[in-house]
């Protein structure tokens, strides 16, 4: 992500690391954060809308992580 709400250059992200066994399928990295929390942490900064609100009416009530803090200027 880039821009004016971006908090600064960082990776957040758990790192399970790059043995065979850590991997997808023994090749590929593990997604370790939910795109769509990433998704509707932008939403609800960008839009200005409670991200509950995001989470119950655009992402159906699933659990996702508010990650608003974490990425976003207030």
């Amino acid at each position: 992500m880039s821009g004016g709400l971006v908090k600064k250059a960082e990776i957040h992200t758990d790192w399970p690391g790059l043995k065979k066994k850590e991997l997808f399928e023994g090749r590929d990295l593990n997604s370790t954060i939910d795109a769509r929390s990433i998704y509707a942490s932008a939403m609800s900064t960008v839009f200005e809308v409670d991200f509950k609100r995001i989470q119950k009416e655009v992402f159906l009530g699933e659990d996702l992580q508010n990650l608003s803090d974490k990425l976003f200027s207030s």
